[in-house]
């Protein structure tokens, strides 16, 4: 019966490596720090519009423009129809033809 050796030391450093992507990804995640920039009334969804603004949307309908390096927050007015419902307010857009 031939045994193949190679197995156990295949498993071996499969798991070392495992292990030590954890450790590495643990020790980075304790660097990080976070700080509140400003105040959203439930946030929907957000996304940069270039590397300085970013776009959010709230449950609410109301879409704001949050600039990172003046730290200013614009409201931007719309007329896009929206309904909230539920007891969670799950904001659902509807566009009429």
């Amino acid at each position: 019966m031939v045994v193949d050796q190679s197995f156990p030391k295949v498993r071996k450093l499969i798991t070392a490596i495992f292990l030590l992507s954890i450790t590495a990804t643990l020790s980075f995640a304790e660097n990080l720090n976070f700080k509140k920039l400003f105040d959203l009334s439930d946030p929907w969804g957000s996304t940069f519009i270039n590397d300085n603004q970013l776009l959010i949307t709230e449950k609410s309908g109301k879409i704001k423009l949050f600039d990172l390096i003046t730290r200013e927050i614009s409201i931007i007015n719309h007329n896009i129809d929206y309904l909230e419902y539920g007891p969670r307010r799950f904001a659902r857009y509807s566009f009429q033809r």
